[in-house]
């Protein structure tokens, strides 16, 4: 396994400290970016209850999922294809449409890109520009782009940039090129400060030729548990499901999604939470010497030590005190000492900033 490949994902603070040489200790996980409340209440308050079904097989298609967006967002359950987490659903689907040519933002999630190569597709990235603060180009721009492509996939908002496209750039994208298919992947939509003027998920009617990834492990704080969905025209749910195998949502997942869809005070008490720590986080990252925070529109930050020389020093000294940040290097597109945050809450945050100036200064003088 090559050194890329080791950090490639965020939530594996344990390959972190081996790969650096660092005997792991008790830290902050900054690395992955969920609702910083943690799971819904209910989930642990049924917990001994969702312990006995375990020893039930789950629905065969992942039917608390189709149920969750039914009831959450009026979609008819045709539309719904359920998943093992949003990956799952992205491999699926370049399995389904098997493209010869897909246009990518870069820098952007890396399984965008290998999805596409694992069924043989040419990669035509489309940069996003450090210099430009990553926001995304023009329709103009894009247009030239998507030229002789069959799919273009971006997450909006994006990671790890947390820049976004908008709704009506999108459409119009849409429906001027019919023949493509428009992947969006809106696994981070939830954390937007208003999530119903950007995301697609709202509308009443989406675009035959645009397929949304959907991921309910970001926004709940289950990622162990895996859920997460395609939302499409029933034709592409259709060629889904005749690929796709049986039980792939397991049963603990398919149990705790059908009451998801009655967290309404829950998402407001994160929407709340979130927007405030990422002014905050925002301002205090500004004021550092040599760190350059990427304003973002999702529950994370983009940032670049302009200054911070010998990167590798730099993650060293945080997780030596007990902060795992996301190493960004692998990220095809960047260049530099680009690191990834998670917005945790205010106490975490404040013990981020804290440590990343103590860290800075000791670092500046040792060099």
């Amino acid at each position: 396994m090559t050194e890329p490949e080791m950090y490639r994902h965020g939530g594996n603070p344990y390959d972190v400290y081996r790969r650096l040489g660092i005997e792991p200790r008790s830290f902050v996980d900054f690395s992955v970016n969920i609702n910083p409340l943690g799971p819904p209440r209910f989930v642990k308050d049924r917990w001994s209850d969702l312990y006995g079904d375990i020893m039930e097989y789950p629905s065969v298609g992942g039917e608390g999922i189709r149920t969750y967006y039914a009831g959450k967002y009026n979609l008819d359950p045709a539309t719904v294809f359920p998943g093992n987490g949003a990956s799952d659903v992205l491999y699926s689907l370049f399995q389904a449409l098997s493209p010869k040519c897909t246009a990518i933002i870069v820098p952007s999630y890396h399984d965008y890109t290998r999805a596409a190569e694992l069924c043989g597709s040419e990669i035509r990235p489309i940069p996003l520009l450090p210099e430009q603060d990553f926001v995304c180009p023009s329709e103009a721009v894009l247009s030239e782009y998507l030229k002789g492509s069959n799919v273009f996939v971006m997450g909006n908002p994006n990671n790890p940039t947390g820049t976004f496209l908008r709704r009506e750039s999108i459409l119009s994208l849409a429906e001027t090129y019919t023949d493509i298919w428009f992947i969006v992947d809106e696994s981070f939509s939830g954390f937007l400060p208003s999530p119903q003027d950007v995301s697609l998920l709202y509308l009443d009617r989406i675009p035959e030729n645009i397929i949304l990834i959907q991921s309910l492990t970001k926004l709940y704080a289950l990622p162990g548990l895996r859920l997460g969905a395609a939302v499409a025209s029933p034709e592409i749910v259709e060629r889904l499901e005749a690929q796709a195998v049986p039980w792939r949502v397991n049963k603990l997942a398919d149990s705790i999604a059908y009451e998801l869809s009655h967290c309404d005070d829950y998402e407001r008490e994160t929407s709340s939470l979130v927007a405030q720590e990422r002014t905050r986080l925002y301002r205090e990252f500004s004021s550092l010497p040599g760190v350059n925070p990427v304003m973002s529109s999702a529950n994370f930050f983009l940032v670049n030590n302009t200054n911070a020389g010998q990167f590798d020093s730099f993650l060293r000294r945080m997780l030596a005190s007990g902060i795992v940040l996301r190493d960004c290097r692998n990220f095809s597109g960047l260049f530099g000492a680009y690191w990834r945050c998670a917005i945790r809450g205010k106490q975490d945050n404040t013990l981020l900033t804290t440590t990343l100036n103590d860290v800075l200064e000791i670092y500046f003088r040792a060099v």
